[in-house]
């Protein structure tokens, strides 16, 4: 009866380790909006660790195991913290923030709001454009704003 009861032990021993072992693998999925569409370029991580991924078209393959927290950011979508229980495909939905932005000026280099400005901001206003004779969008600015200055460097037709 101790050689039976040391046999079943072992077994379930074996089972758990091997259970184990499949617990752990590949992690597929896919990541949609509101709307059930897929969504480009979301940031998949495993919780604490430093290896993720990225979907595409909505797509995505990450290691993890059953137990890991997956973490899912995007810019513009709401951070959302998921756990594997099994390593079944996974559905994931993410909201849209509901951010309000202030007016933003585009820099060159990166971007301001205006209120952190300290120099002057010229705009440029396009309404009649289509009644100038301008074969190039340098053309379009000439005289239009203080500060900027076109200038032609070749007599080529068609060249800036």
């Amino acid at each position: 009866m101790k050689n039976i009861m040391r046999y079943g032990a072992i077994v379930v021993a074996q089972m758990a380790f091997t259970h184990v072992l499949y617990a752990q693998g590949t992690l597929t999925g896919k990541v949609v909006d509101n709307k059930n569409q897929p969504i480009s370029g979301v940031t998949i991580q495993v919780n604490g660790k430093n290896e993720g991924a990225s979907s595409q078209n909505g797509d995505f393959s990450i290691h993890a195991k059953s137990g890991d927290n997956i973490v899912f950011r995007s810019v513009e979508y709401q951070q959302k913290e998921v756990r594997v229980s099994t390593l079944a495909f996974l559905r994931v939905e993410l909201l849209p923030k509901q951010e309000a932005l202030d007016e933003v000026v585009v820099i060159g280099y990166g971007s301001q709001k205006r209120t952190n400005l300290i120099a002057p901001v010229s705009k440029f206003n396009a309404e009649n454009l289509d009644e100038r004779p301008i074969a190039r969008v340098d053309q379009a600015l000439i005289g239009q704003m203080s500060g900027i200055r076109v200038k032609q460097s070749t007599g080529v037709p068609g060249k800036g």
